[in-house]
């Protein structure tokens, strides 16, 4: 799993976190998507990565701080948390 946050500089998704999965994931859910100390609820579901919306300035700046944490991922009925650690990336 790659964790992208990237730049508010940066010519596309500026202030969004995109995460792609190793493999392409099918039938799952998720049930919680946490970044610092809230939670990511405005997001798009792609077969094998997940992009926010445009993050906060004060949650962009946690997170570039941090750079860990995880999804609680529900996957043909069986939740697993799959924790992540964020890349600082300017395109």
């Amino acid at each position: 799993m790659e964790a992208k946050l990237i730049t508010p500089n940066s010519q596309y998704f500026p202030g969004q976190l995109n995460v792609t999965f190793s493999e392409e994931l099918v039938n799952f859910d998720i049930d919680k998507w946490a970044a610092v100390d809230y939670e990511i609820t405005n997001y798009n579901i792609y077969n094998s990565s997940v992009s926010s919306s445009v993050l906060s300035e004060e949650n962009y700046n946690a997170l570039a701080a941090n750079k860990t944490d995880y999804f609680l991922i529900e996957d043909n009925g069986v939740v697993n948390q799959l924790n992540y650690e964020v890349i600082l990336e300017t395109n």
